[in-house]
């Protein structure tokens, strides 16, 4: 069974923005499936991609994906 770990930071920050994701998806670089996988927890991130989603929400990173961050602390 694979574990869903939406990650709420990012939803609400995807909601405040007002616009489609896939609008959102576009503007950050990624497929707006991509970007939908990523918000609901179902894809992992590569840093790099964590970083500039966090960025475009003008989140630290670290808030925007708090379960890649506690993993790493294990």
């Amino acid at each position: 069974m694979k574990i869903i770990r939406a990650r709420v930071a990012l939803m609400n920050a995807a909601n405040r923005k007002g616009k489609a994701i896939y609008a959102q998806a576009t503007e950050i670089g990624i497929a707006p499936t991509q970007l939908s996988e990523i918000i609901n927890g179902i894809r992992n991130v590569e840093e790099p991609v964590m970083e500039r989603v966090a960025k475009y929400y003008n989140l630290d990173v670290s808030v925007a994906f708090p379960h890649e961050f506690m993993d790493r602390k294990k």
